[in-house]
């Protein structure tokens, strides 16, 4: 599954958890774990939109607040 999460991010740039998870048809809350340890080790950037947390704004809820991309540096 993560070399799928990876191959999808090369072919469509930056995604939301959201978006990710709608493609594998998962929760989200199934897919996290899987991006949070790409993430820890490299693989993976995650980019906050909301700084610190949605307070005020139009986010709908965490699952779209953070882009996850390739980390092309490793």
């Amino acid at each position: 599954m993560m070399s799928e999460i990876k191959s999808l991010l090369r072919d469509k740039d930056r995604l939301t958890l959201r978006q990710i998870a709608r493609h594998f048809e998962m929760a989200p809350e199934a897919i996290e774990p899987m991006l949070k340890l790409l993430v820890d080790k490299g693989r993976l950037r995650a980019e906050r939109l909301c700084g610190e947390g949605c307070s005020g704004c139009a986010c709908a809820s965490k699952a779209d607040l953070t882009l996850y991309e390739l980390n092309n540096d490793r």
